[in-house]
């Protein structure tokens, strides 16, 4: 079980990963905050609420260490900001223990231009990190990582709930690392996709592409939902994708790219613009 410590008008850290009541609610001044520390199998959660600014921090959200343990928690709740903050979710240290996460709920925290990167667990069984968006939660600019996990272990996640905006946030997954938008209540929009990981549509739509960048993405975007192309770069898709609801280009180009069976056998493209 975690252990919470919060208040509704705490918002500072100190090193150790504890709450000051009574502190300002400016840019923290620490150079490297530890979001969550464990301490005898209990988790500390850090909560950033109302108009917390986590300015140009760098939180830690370390992962469980025994299993069934859960890892270290950060959450923006209703209109605090991750800023330019740099977080990373640590992946569990043993079969069963969970990642470090990163929570955004409530109406409406921002990640702003943060970076957010939820790590791979090395170990069998173990969990990655997460970064949750819940409710009208707010990816903003920032630019979300989830990287692959070795040696059986999980892959980091980036997960979409509620009515949570992705904007125009930069999405990077590799490996088993994942996107989830499939516990949305309808469209995700982000503003670019690459890597190498798994995307779940569940049954929603993903459009990508606000941002304008151009990418390409190689892993497999999967379920029942579509997908939409928008903004003026360019995405390359080079994956098995499996998602059945369909394709449209409403803006810029998408590139289709498949490799047919037969070994070297060049690959071939499609190229689709918006009219």
């Amino acid at each position: 079980m975690s252990h919470k410590i919060s208040s509704q008008r705490w918002t500072k850290l100190v090193t150790l990963g504890f709450i000051l009541p009574g502190e300002a609610r400016a840019t923290p001044p620490y150079s490297r905050l530890k979001a969550a520390q464990w301490l005898a199998g209990r988790a500390v959660c850090v909560l950033l609420d109302i108009s917390a600014n986590a300015g140009g921090a760098t939180f830690v959200n370390q992962g469980g260490l025994a299993s069934g343990a859960v890892g270290g928690e950060l959450q923006f709740e209703d209109s605090a900001t991750a800023a330019t903050a740099t977080i990373t979710n640590q992946a569990g240290l043993v079969s069963g223990a969970t990642g470090g996460l990163t929570w955004f709920l409530f109406q409406p925290p921002t990640a702003g231009a943060a970076v957010i990167t939820s790590e791979g667990a090395s170990v069998t069984g173990a969990g990655g990190g997460m970064t949750l968006f819940q409710d009208r939660a707010m990816a903003a600019s920032a630019t979300l990582i989830a990287n692959g996990g070795t040696n059986g272990g999980g892959g980091g996640l980036i997960q979409f709930l509620g009515e949570a905006n992705g904007g125009m946030a930069r999405v990077e997954v590799f490996g088993n690392g994942s996107l989830d938008i499939s516990q949305h209540s309808g469209l995700v929009t982000i503003g670019s996709l690459e890597g190498d990981g798994q995307v779940f549509l569940g049954s929603n739509d993903l459009t990508i592409g606000a941002s304008g960048l151009s990418t390409t993405f190689s892993g497999i975007i999967q379920e029942s939902g579509s997908l939409t192309k928008t903004g003026n770069g360019t995405l390359t898709l080079s994956g098995a994708n499996v998602y059945t609801a369909g394709t449209t280009v409403s803006a810029g180009t998408l590139v289709l790219t498949t490799r047919p069976v037969q070994a070297q056998a060049p690959a071939q493209s499609v190229s689709l613009r918006a009219r």
